[in-house]
């Protein structure tokens, strides 16, 4: 949807990019030869992972061949692997063993909800630059799997003196992620 308005004498049109939510049995399923996990894809989009990134800490390359990277189709239109923050994405890893063990410290009942069904910790992560904003949610599996679902809030934006960033509205997208975990992979 375009949306044009007038400021101070000038025309300024917006690209509005809605939400698109998952209806029950829409999208199609995924499921990761890795870890066993299933789970509805959102529509438009395409699972795909990172690219080996040797300037990185070693302990971070090493998890990426695990993280299941969501590029929306437009943005990313095949299945290669994508460098980090070429793109605004969802990411999905499935934290075991010490990571695992870390991130329970997150489980306090100020960050606990439930999405569709599943219980959910949704942790505030707001500091930075709007564009490294993120949705952020862990999702406990069982006492040693932890599911780890980030995601862009905005869009990049592709001029500086764009006034306004355009949401994703990827908490929606990974809503509806939590909402098809399939539970027999839990």
């Amino acid at each position: 949807m375009i949306r044009t308005l007038l400021i101070g004498g000038a025309i300024l049109s917006l690209v509005v990019i809605l939400p698109i939510a998952l209806s029950a049995g829409e999208g199609q399923l995924y499921t990761d030869a890795a870890t066993g996990l299933s789970f509805r894809l959102p529509p438009n989009f395409s699972a795909t992972r990172f690219l080996d990134a040797p300037h990185l800490q070693p302990g971070i390359r090493a998890v990426l061949p695990n993280v299941i990277v969501l590029a929306e189709r437009r943005l990313h239109a095949t299945n290669d692997p994508i460098s980090i923050g070429s793109i605004p994405t969802i990411t999905v890893d499935v934290l075991t063993g010490e990571r695992a063990k870390f991130n329970q410290i997150f489980f306090k009942s100020e960050f606990r909800t439930t999405i569709r069904g599943h219980a959910v910790y949704e942790l505030p992560v707001t500091n930075g630059p709007k564009a490294q904003q993120l949705f952020y949610y862990l999702v406990p599996l069982s006492d040693n799997r932890i599911l780890e679902i980030a995601g862009h809030r905005y869009y990049f934006s592709t001029s500086k003196s764009s006034a306004v960033d355009q949401p994703t509205h990827y908490d929606a997208m990974i809503a509806d992620i939590i909402g098809s975990l399939n539970p027999q992979t839990l």
